[in-house]
């Protein structure tokens, strides 16, 4: 073998190798991204789940409200005092009498809920033909 064929296998051999650790770079860095997001998917699903415990709290402190339309009203009071240690922010887009629009976000990401103040108990709504 000569010198030039020794120093073309190096070449191929240290191309081979730059390319093989930069796809194991990329490869660890798109894991990791992956799992962070799914780390704040999880931590808005907990957030979505700990604003309907809210609407059972409140619930249980004041009771059916008569009017479905305001019921909500005090919910996002208490949602918005919900820790956000994660930090995700909750906004209440405009919705229809009755609902709650709630989105959290945090990182990028977000989950949307759109509740029924009457299918969370915090009002009865009025009877169809009763």
């Amino acid at each position: 073998m000569s010198l030039s064929e020794a120093l073309a296998a190096c070449l191929v051999l240290l191309v081979g190798s730059s390319a093989a650790a930069e796809l194991w770079s990329q490869s660890l860095r798109s894991t990791w991204e992956q799992a962070r997001r799914e780390e704040q998917l999880h931590r808005l699903d907990a957030l979505l789940l700990a604003s309907e415990g809210k609407a059972q709290e409140l619930v249980a402190k004041q009771g059916l409200a008569a009017d479905c339309q305001v019921a909500a009203g005090p919910l996002v009071t208490l949602l918005l005092a919900l820790p956000s240690a994660q930090g995700a922010t909750l906004t209440v887009p405009p919705s229809p009498p009755g609902t709650l629009h709630l989105r959290w976000e945090t990182g990028g990401v977000s989950r949307e809920r759109l509740l029924s103040a009457s299918a969370l108990g915090l009002c009865r709504e009025a009877g169809h033909g009763a």
